[in-house]
């Protein structure tokens, strides 16, 4: 992997207390973040790093989500269990918001006519309507236990649609202790549930060694993951050591990625870049890193300072321009936390050889012009060839 990313904005106007959550729109014309303790909501311009519009919120905003192929409608969860959704256009419009769970929602995914929110232990699938009204469809029921997981509480990190390599759309819940569920969003019935075994030992191993013999639960808090565009890798944020990558059709560990990413306190986010053929993800020691999913080799650092606490991130591929864009915010305290944006472009390199053979062929054709000119003169003027020399 030859790309190569450099720092295209520092946005201007930080959050307070941190930057809960980015996310690039469709074609990363627009950015959303979110303040941790200002309960602000801004959106960016990418092109230039203008602030376009803020907007209060009563409680903090915690997840976003843009719809499918939309550049101007971002729905968000909040800490009060609200979702709401905002609509661009020369004004900000605040559509309609609607109270979803009695937990903070951390977590939205939509595909089609269809939002899944989740917030602790709830998985909820919404509707929407032709004007815009969200019709609650059904609630997804809980993992099952196991002798493992019995005695832990029933905690989603995650929740992403996937496509299988047959086109079929399916939606992946991860959770703390429970493993992944998959599900089949004809009937929203579950078509298989993935233990990840070797994730729990791993977890289970640590707690156990400990001096401090911690309970699990504070082990590991809200563990971010994960799930590649085709369905068939997870990487899930450990408390230890970084990141690990499992195949969730063999449910065989693939690959650990090493990082000082996590203060013990909370797991860091992760995410798949580039197709699912790069891995980002963030730390607490102001270091963001780029892997190469296939080989495990890390690709570009990102380094923001010791003491940023790098807690959101997001990705973004416009396919029409060719361009990469990577997003990183920071929860340091402060009341100017702000957030930083990569750009690359892959065809950077492939392009410059064509602008080189252009020129070639120009100046050829050049010399070409400039030979048949003199011919033609010489043809003009045959006598001249027969001039007597002295």
């Amino acid at each position: 992997m030859t790309l190569r990313y450099s720092e295209h904005l520092r946005l201007g106007r930080g959050h307070v207390g941190g930057v809960a959550a980015i996310a690039f729109s469709y074609l990363g014309t627009y950015i959303a973040t979110a303040g941790l303790n200002d309960c602000m909501l801004y959106l960016w311009r990418i092109a230039d790093g203008k602030l376009l519009h803020t907007i209060k919120c009563s409680t903090a905003i915690l997840c976003f989500e843009w719809l499918p192929n939309r550049e101007d409608i971002l729905l968000f969860g909040t800490r009060g269990g609200v979702v709401c959704s905002v609509t661009l256009g020369p004004k900000v419009l605040c559509s309609r918001g609607f109270w979803a769970h009695a937990y903070p929602v951390e977590h939205l995914a939509m595909r089609g006519r269809y939002l899944v929110s989740g917030a602790s232990c709830e998985v909820v699938v919404w509707r929407m309507g032709p004007d815009g009204d969200w019709e609650h469809v059904k609630d997804l029921p809980l993992p099952p236990a196991s002798s493992l997981n019995e005695d832990s509480e029933v905690l989603v990190t995650g929740i992403q649609w996937v496509t299988s390599p047959k086109g079929k759309s399916l939606l992946v819940v991860t959770y703390m202790f429970h493993g992944v569920r998959i599900f089949d969003p004809k009937n929203w019935e579950p078509l298989r549930t993935i233990p990840l075994p070797g994730l729990l030992w791993a977890v289970t191993a640590f707690a156990f060694s400990s001096s401090s013999l911690m309970p699990l639960h504070l082990l590991v808090l809200r563990g971010n993951s994960d799930v590649s565009e085709d369905g068939r890798r997870i990487v899930v944020s450990n408390m230890t050591c970084g990141f690990d990558m499992y195949d969730l059709i063999t449910q065989v560990s693939l690959r650990s990625f090493r990082h000082d990413a996590s203060d013990g306190i909370r797991a860091v986010p992760v995410s798949f870049a580039h197709g699912g053929h790069a891995i980002l993800g963030g730390s607490t020691v102001g270091k963001a890193k780029l892997w190469d999913a296939d080989n495990g080799r890390v690709h570009q650092t990102f380094s923001l300072g010791p003491r940023e606490k790098i807690m959101s991130i997001a990705t973004n591929y416009n396919p029409h321009n060719d361009c990469f864009l990577l997003a990183a915010g920071v929860v340091d305290g402060s009341q100017n936390a702000r957030t930083t944006i990569w750009l690359a472009r892959s065809g950077l390199r492939t392009r410059t050889w064509p602008r080189y053979l252009l020129r070639f062929i120009a100046g050829l054709a050049a010399t070409l012009v400039a030979y048949s000119i003199l011919y033609r003169g010489r043809m003009d003027h045959p006598a001249a060839d027969a001039l007597p020399v002295d």
